[in-house]
């Protein structure tokens, strides 16, 4: 067990910090949100295999939801976005022309279209979108097809927010190659 919860902290937070240095260079930048995504996916397996190794008898105490507030959904108190990230989550890329729809509803037209929700409006899909979102609280039981899914969903979550890093990385580029442009991109 102990050598299971040290692998996870080596993947989930080592891992973490690379794919992050890695994402500070635009010839990198790719490579760290793979290896950031990697890493994880990586901590969701080994944490699932701990939980395994513990036979799952013992209550898992607090268990964020980060799907719930996506999906409009009551988050546990360790699973609400800073204001900021939840800012560009809710606003459509201006650089990408490819894009018309903030990157929040992005996201939940990609996991329809890969088939991990069917559409969010549809009385259909509401029974898993609820078990996505579920709290520690209500005890809702969970298949491993569905962990799977809140594990890759979870995964394009924090990819997109990694973007957020690498469109803040390359908006300080910009101001440091114009002096003075400071205060009126921060007004801004």
């Amino acid at each position: 067990m102990h050598l299971l919860a040290l692998a996870n902290l080596v993947a989930s937070t080592g891992v973490g910090a690379v794919g992050s240095a890695l994402a500070f260079s635009n010839r990198t930048a790719i490579a760290g949100d793979a290896v950031s995504v990697a890493g994880g996916t990586a901590g969701v397996i080994l944490s699932a295999l701990g939980l395994r190794q513990q036979g799952g008898g013992r209550p898992l105490g607090i268990a964020p939801n980060m799907l719930a507030p996506i999906f409009g959904r009551r988050p546990e108190l360790r699973s609400v976005y800073p204001q900021d990230v939840w800012t560009y989550l809710n606003t459509a890329p201006a650089a990408d022309p490819r894009v018309h729809v903030p990157w929040k509803d992005e996201l939940i037209a990609e996991w329809v279209r890969l088939g991990r929700i069917g559409p969010p409006n549809a009385l259909g899909s509401q029974k898993k979108i609820d078990q996505l979102t579920s709290r520690i609280a209500e005890h809702t039981r969970l298949s491993i097809d569905l962990l799977n899914d809140r594990s890759a969903m979870l995964a394009d979550l924090r990819a997109r927010v990694c973007l957020m890093n690498r469109d803040l990385r390359d908006l300080m580029k910009a101001v440091s190659i114009y002096p003075g442009t400071e205060s009126a991109a921060l007004q801004n």
